[in-house]
C-alpha cells in the first residue's frame, strides 16, 4: 500500500474520532523544506532537528485542512 493510500485510510479512522465538524487529517512525516513560505522557513530555523522534519508536514496538512 502507497503512503498516499495510508494517508487516505488513516484519515478516516481520525475523522471518527471528532464530531462532524471537526476536520481531521493525517499524513507521513516526509522532508519538504521547499513548500515551506519564507515567513514559515523563520519559524522553525532555530529549532531542533525533528521539528524541522515534522513543520512542513504539518504545514501542509493544515493548508489541505483550510482549503476544505
Amino acid at each position: 500500500m502507497s503512503a498516499a493510500a495510508t494517508a487516505v485510510g488513516s484519515d478516516a479512522l481520525v475523522a471518527g474520532l471528532f464530531p462532524p465538524a471537526v476536520l481531521a487529517t493525517c499524513a507521513p512525516i516526509d522532508v519538504d523544506a521547499a513548500a515551506l513560505l519564507p515567513e514559515e522557513r523563520v519559524l522553525v530555523a532555530r529549532a531542533v532537528a525533528k521539528r524541522q522534519r515534522e513543520f512542513p508536514t504539518r504545514r501542509r496538512c493544515a493548508r489541505a485542512l483550510l482549503a476544505r
